[in-house]
């Protein structure tokens, strides 16, 4: 009886895992017979699906439905996620950053609002083992300047962003982006 409702406290303190446990189990995830509910095309499915994202910085289980937004994230690039609230946006694009990061690149920019400018770090170093700096208030410039010397997951907000020297990026990437 005591074992069952250890199981249960862990169930209740760490669903997502265990539902995304399950659902590879159980063997659900695949997309390919619900392409029409998604308007893709089966082909773009496929080559989505054929992705092995690499996602050893992750300390994070994906659900299947995370596991395919973070493989169409890696394999479409630039993105709008567009999710309902509460489906894990944020871990898709933790995941997708993750996965990029083991192939090379190493400078990523959030822009948020400022109401969750904290919880982005918190969710970052939670379900990752990559770190955080905050571009905002009084040393934003010093952070930013760190940031572009050394790389990093940055998170900033929109008005932050406004008043950061943009023009300096295309010095690090060459095109701007």
């Amino acid at each position: 009886h005591v074992a069952a409702e250890s199981i249960i406290e862990d169930f209740k303190a760490n669903t997502a895992p265990f539902y995304a446990i399950l659902e590879r189990i159980c063997g659900k995830g695949s997309l390919k017979d619900e392409s029409e509910i998604f308007k893709l095309p089966k082909e773009l499915i496929s080559q989505i699906e054929a992705l092995e994202p690499d996602l050893s910085l992750m300390n994070a289980t994906l659900r299947s439905y995370q596991d395919f937004g973070t493989r169409y994230i890696i394999n479409q690039q630039r993105v709008l996620l567009g999710d309902e609230m509460g489906l894990g946006k944020t871990m898709q694009a933790i995941a997708a950053m993750a996965h990029f990061k083991t192939k090379g690149l190493y400078r990523f920019l959030v822009v948020c609002p400022v109401s969750v400018l904290v919880n982005w770090g918190r969710e970052i170093s939670t379900h990752s083992k990559m770190e955080t700096m905050e571009i905002y208030g009084n040393d934003r410039e010093d952070e930013y300047n760190r940031w572009l010397e050394d790389g990093g997951i940055a998170v900033t907000t929109y008005e932050t962003l406004t008043r950061l020297d943009l023009d300096l990026l295309k010095n690090v990437t060459g095109d701007g982006s």
